[in-house]
């Protein structure tokens, strides 16, 4: 709590607090519970000074592994606040690229649910992302979803012209691009189709 110092401070503490124990001990002020005193031994100047030392070695030490740790700790979440807002500036620019496109961008998971489609998209088919989020493509687009059955190639782009019948019973032809879509290691998760 108390960020690097504060081992030293608390080192400091319990080095004074021990230091007097044992003093009040060694005057007999307090009663010792000491092994070696309760033998019958009395304590010595030499004895009393080893085991004040050894104590504030002892306190020091800690000290200077709880420093350590606090400043790895302190280092760990500047990285990972540094982290977080490079990728929160990446995703948002990443967000921008896709919305400023004029072209239809939808992508869908293995199961066929739909995963995003961008202002383009949502212009051009007069369909709204929220109503759509999470859907099976067929319900929407019943001509892509059966294209898409048929499509046997994996990870190849591939031209499709379909018909596309908005909500105001307009009817459209789609030109579009599917690919594969990856995630970074290169598996497949989806496809992502890219229409005008």
């Amino acid at each position: 709590f108390l960020g690097k110092y504060g081992g030293v401070i608390a080192a400091s503490g319990c080095s004074i607090c021990y230091g007097v124990l044992v003093d009040l001990e060694y005057l007999r002020i307090i009663p010792s519970f000491s092994s070696f005193v309760s033998e019958g031994h009395r304590l010595t100047a030499n004895y009393v000074f080893l085991r004040i030392l050894i104590h504030i070695f002892s306190f020091y030490t800690i000290a200077a592994l709880a420093s350590f740790v606090v400043e790895r700790e302190k280092q760990a979440r500047v990285l990972l606040a540094e982290r977080e807002s490079a990728f929160k500036r990446l995703d948002r620019l990443h967000r921008s690229i896709i919305e400023s496109v004029d072209a239809g961008i939808l992508t869908i998971d293995l199961g066929g649910r739909i995963k995003s489609l961008n202002r383009g998209a949502e212009e051009i088919t007069g369909l709204s992302f929220t109503r759509i989020e999470n859907q099976g493509i067929e319900i929407f687009f019943p001509s892509l979803a059966e294209a898409l059955r048929q499509d046997k190639e994996d990870g190849l782009t591939r031209r499709l012209e379909i018909p596309f019948l908005r909500r105001d019973s307009k009817t459209l032809t789609l030109g579009c691009a599917v690919s594969a879509l990856r995630e970074a290691g290169g598996e497949v998760i989806g496809k992502i189709i890219i229409f005008q």
